[in-house]
């Protein structure tokens, strides 16, 4: 209605229409298709379809489901960007890959060095990013792939002395998990001191 007219509505019909647009209100927060297209929201089972919309050229349905989530999520960006280091960058982040790309000197050749947090460094994961790799770069490029899995090694030493009549001590060893890769150096002392002497006697 024009703000130029007055409001010639009773107020049966105004709030009639207040109740009216609370319902549908409701009906929207409670619709199934209110994160329908968002790839972080929307079930699984629809996640092919939106990645088809986004653009998505790279999909693999053995990916986690968070990886799919991820691509689906960046399509338009990471389709945007393809062929430059940056869209190489985004496309991998979204595998969990953690990618460094640098120029090695030679015209159209790339070297990319690709951390993996948390995947496996097998031929499966190698497959899967060099696919990865040959569908966002450009056609005319050369890429020199490089896998890296960090590892965290620690260094321990401990001092262990021990004193007594009899002793069946063992020797020191760190409790270790089954993902701790460490070098240790230990030290060991040990004084036995045994007596077969007789008590004075007055």
């Amino acid at each position: 209605m024009s703000d130029s007219l007055p409001d010639n509505r009773t107020p049966l019909q105004s709030a009639l229409l207040r109740l009216i647009e609370a319902e549908l209100h409701q009906q929207e927060a409670r619709s199934p298709t209110a994160g329908l297209f968002d790839a972080m929201r929307t079930p699984a089972q629809f996640l092919p379809a939106l990645a088809i919309e986004r653009g998505v050229s790279d999909w693999f349905p053995e990916d986690s489901l968070q990886a799919r989530r991820n691509v689906t999520t960046n399509g338009l960006v990471i389709q945007s960007k393809s062929c430059s280091r940056y869209g190489l960058m985004f496309a991998l982040s979204a595998l969990g890959v953690e990618a460094e790309i640098t120029k090695t000197g030679r015209p159209y050749e790339l070297k990319l060095v690709a951390n993996l947090p948390d995947a496996q460094l097998d031929e499966a994961t190698s497959r899967r990013i060099i696919a990865r790799i040959n569908t966002y770069k450009a056609e005319r490029d050369i890429v020199a792939l490089e896998l890296v899995r960090a590892a965290e090694v620690a260094l321990y030493t401990a001092i262990y002395a021990e004193s007594g009549v009899v002793s069946d001590c063992e020797p020191w060893a760190p409790a270790l998990r089954s993902d701790d890769y460490g070098v240790y150096h230990a030290v060991v002392g040990e004084v036995y001191i045994i007596s077969d002497s007789e008590a004075a006697i007055r």
